[in-house]
């Protein structure tokens, strides 16, 4: 219901923002924020397995660009420290 009022304000068809992300070992996550837990990362594999996506209406895939050296990276992994 919220998202529905969300998406009508904005003049949108999105009212939400999920980042895949890929750890070290080479596991995906989905990193989010929710109105209810904050900032917090879920399994990929784990979201598919128990149909998560059940209540989404749609889901949109775009590549995210940006600086993938080193630093960059160092430092998304250093933010996903303290937010998670």
């Amino acid at each position: 219901m919220l998202n529905s009022v969300q998406r009508l304000v904005t003049r949108s068809r999105f009212d939400h923002v999920g980042v895949l992300v890929r750890d070290y070992a080479g596991t995906l996550f989905i990193l989010e924020a929710t109105q209810s837990n904050g900032v917090n990362t879920f399994n990929w594999t784990n979201y598919v397995e128990q149909k998560q996506y059940k209540e989404i209406e749609r889901i949109v895939y775009r590549h995210m660009k940006y600086d993938r050296s080193g630093e960059a990276t160092h430092k998304l992994g250093e933010f996903l420290k303290v937010s998670i």
